[in-house]
């Protein structure tokens, strides 16, 4: 029981991290169109700040751009 409880408490954790990278993402993106970056400086920023490929960038981009 122990072992299952531990197991659970860190999955938890992991998607806590998750849902915070995704957050940071999406507030980085968004801080980058409201001084009226491109969307290619969004990617840009992407891939610096949080070590995503071009490719994770660009999607990342597509999808919370227009959030």
């Amino acid at each position: 029981m122990c072992k299952a409880f531990e197991d659970m408490k860190e999955e938890g954790k992991i998607e806590g991290r998750t849902e915070e990278r995704e957050k940071g993402i999406q507030s980085l993106l968004r801080t980058v169109k409201e001084l009226s970056g491109s969307r290619e400086q969004g990617i840009n920023a992407l891939i610096k700040e949080y070590k995503l490929s071009k490719e994770c960038a660009a999607e990342k981009a597509a999808l919370y751009w227009q959030v």
